[in-house]
């Protein structure tokens, strides 16, 4: 018996082979049509076997070992969480964060170029330091979006390198996407220095953003940045890209309160509200955001 891999089953064409669990329990006869890519992750997602030999005989199955119908439809029954890809709403131009399987410290941002269903889905190639990184064919990433709340990842690999008419990749098309709703709410902990301006002042005072979310910040400081309601503006940078992306906007202060600890090294927490975002800069925090979310997840 062998484990069953993913380029082994093709969508609507017959198994040339009957398949059982580690248990040689027949689960799926030969001739099986397979409906969907997502049927195919959850197949592979489970651990199946087929027989070494194509068309040789199989090994011999009592009745008894025979799956049951409410067995075979468990098995292929599609997770709520886990979407095709052109039903996740991932549209082009949408950042992704692309992270090498077999090196998970290794992060790039890039942009969803398109897909043809089925086929492969085209992203623009990951750059350093405004380089071009050389990236192998066969290489297997995962793929993190973070779109409307919602944080998507899926698993593919390198089909194609491409430098012309741009430089872009072509990735193998995902059988299923995993979908994971994430609060706005949520924060994430931080050690971001930060810039805040009192009033009209062009004096700038130093903060650090201790904690982040997509509503607001909580701000550690050595100095009294004012009172619950009033505005002050506020400046920190987020590296998302290659270059750090500066948010500067006047926010309002929605709670000032210094714990014991901080009051004896004469600091102060302030909490912020951010104002509504750009379009760009709502999106720019939210793949900061999730993505680190995600990390710690």
């Amino acid at each position: 018996m062998l484990p069953l891999r993913k380029n082994e089953i093709a969508v609507g064409k017959p198994l040339p082979w009957p398949v059982y669990n580690s248990a040689k329990k027949l689960l799926l006869r030969e001739g099986f049509v397979v409906e969907s890519p997502l049927q195919i992750e959850r197949l592979l997602a489970v651990g199946l076997f087929r027989p070494t030999i194509e068309g040789g005989a199989a090994p011999s199955v009592a009745a008894e070992a025979v799956a049951s119908p409410e067995e075979l439809a468990d098995i292929l029954r599609i997770p709520s969480n886990i979407k095709s890809f052109e039903s996740a709403g991932m549209t082009p131009g949408l950042p992704l964060q692309l992270t090498p399987l077999s090196f998970p410290d290794d992060r790039y941002i890039v942009k969803l170029v398109g897909y043809l269903t089925g086929e492969s889905i085209l992203i623009s190639h990951p750059t350093k330091d405004g380089k071009i990184i050389f990236i192998k064919e066969g290489i297997e990433y995962r793929c993190r979006a973070f779109n409307k709340r919602y944080a998507y990842s899926f698993e593919c690999s390198v089909l194609k390198s491409q430098l012309l008419p741009f430089p872009y990749l072509h990735l193998s098309y995902p059988g299923g996407v995993k979908t994971e709703k994430v609060r706005a709410s949520s924060r994430i902990t931080t050690d971001i220095p930060a810039c805040v301006f009192l009033g009209n002042s062009r004096s700038a005072l130093t903060g650090m953003v201790r904690d982040l979310s997509l509503n607001g910040a909580l701000v550690q400081s050595s100095s009294h940045l004012g009172e619950k309601g009033d505005t002050v503006r506020v400046a920190f940078r987020l590296k998302i890209d290659d270059a750090p992306t500066l948010f500067e906007f006047d926010t309002v202060i929605r709670n000032a309160t210094t714990d014991s600890d901080d009051s004896l090294r004469g600091l102060y927490r302030t909490g912020i509200e951010f104002p509504p975002l750009s379009t760009e800069l709502r999106r720019m925090l939210e793949l900061y955001v999730y993505r680190e979310l995600a990390k710690e997840a």
